[in-house]
């Protein structure tokens, strides 16, 4: 059985709204890293079914196009992953399902942390940034990361920095 993302999505925002919490983005985050963590082993028998490793032995260069092309089958959209710098990866996210709002993509945030998380079986954090040319409602970039680079990142962004000076540092960090 699949879930299609805006069936899920409509689901978490409902339960959210339900619930009377504010502001709503915990929960809707929550909620999108559990179900990132619960993907892990069907996006497994996806990749058994193309006679592909499982995720954790995928090699890095095939996981992004791997994990694309499962969560545009769900319905999510397309995705891409570049390393940026030692510990840091950019997700980029293109028709993407859940539509930013004034909280940003909460579900994404989380379902990147779950699901990237369990592929590298440890905990990683995600932090959505501002693409870098608008186009549109559908598209989006995250970056994930150990929790302390993040929130260095995100301490230069609130500082003023561009986010190309951003990048720049997270390349030549370690």
């Amino acid at each position: 059985m699949s879930l299609q993302a805006s069936a899920f999505l409509a689901g978490v925002r409902a339960a959210a709204h339900a619930a009377g919490r504010a502001p709503l983005w915990p929960p809707l985050r929550d909620a999108g890293y559990r179900a990132g963590v619960a993907l892990l082993p069907a996006f497994g028998a996806w990749l058994a079914v193309r006679g592909e490793p499982a995720p954790d032995r995928l090699p890095e260069e095939r996981l992004g196009p791997y994990l694309s092309g499962y969560l545009e089958e769900l319905g999510w959209g397309h995705l891409t992953l570049v390393p940026a710098g030692p510990s840091l990866l950019q997700v980029d996210v293109y028709d993407w399902a859940e539509a930013p709002g004034v909280e940003g993509r909460p579900v994404t945030t989380g379902l990147l942390a779950g699901v990237l998380g369990a592929v590298a079986d440890t905990p990683l954090g995600v932090l959505e940034v501002p693409p870098h040319r608008d186009g549109g409602s559908g598209r989006g970039r995250f970056l994930v990361g150990a929790g302390v680079v993040l929130q260095e990142i995100h301490a230069a962004l609130a500082r003023g920095q561009g986010m190309d000076a951003v990048l720049a540092w997270a390349a030549r960090s370690g």
